[in-house]
């Protein structure tokens, strides 16, 4: 599934959305990263099982491919603060998974909670959503995402 390209992530440089809660404890600002460099944002449902357990660990094995300065990999979950940071032991690496009990972040980029299926949202250097795909969840799916990356940037 894509998506053409649609409204600034933080239009006119305004802060539009600010600190996001992570599994890691401390907040990620979304809006110091937006428009900078690009972002993918993985929307994960339900985060604990297995399947979405196997997509962060090979996130979390393929982080340095994404190269934190060339582009952002950020998981999300639509579960309260409490229980993400609870998701952070199970995960291998340092993935952050973003906190979003009411589902703002994915009504804001396109993403969507599927049962058993990652909605995957690339965000441009401008900081539009690019493209939008619809996953199987797995081990592979942090090296599918990277050659995505990889072909976007070409």
């Amino acid at each position: 599934m894509t998506s053409e390209p649609t409204t600034p992530a933080t239009p006119g440089g305004a802060p539009v959305i600010g600190e996001v809660p992570s599994s890691t404890g401390g907040p990620v600002d979304l809006d110091r990263i937006l428009g900078r460099i690009p972002v993918v944002l993985v929307f994960l449902e339900p985060p604990d099982d297995e399947a979405a357990r196997q997509a962060l660990r090979g996130m979390g094995a393929h982080l340095v491919d994404f190269g934190h300065d060339r582009v952002q990999l950020l998981a999300v979950a639509n579960r309260p603060v409490p229980e993400v940071e609870g998701l952070d032991d199970m995960v291998e690496g340092n993935v952050r998974i973003l906190a979003d009990p009411d589902g703002t972040l994915a009504s804001r980029f396109g993403g969507a909670y599927l049962a058993d299926q990652p909605t995957t949202v690339l965000v441009d250097v401008h900081g539009r959503v690019r493209e939008t795909w619809t996953d199987h969840p797995g081990p592979e799916l942090a090296a599918e995402l990277l050659r995505r990356v990889e072909a976007y940037e070409e």
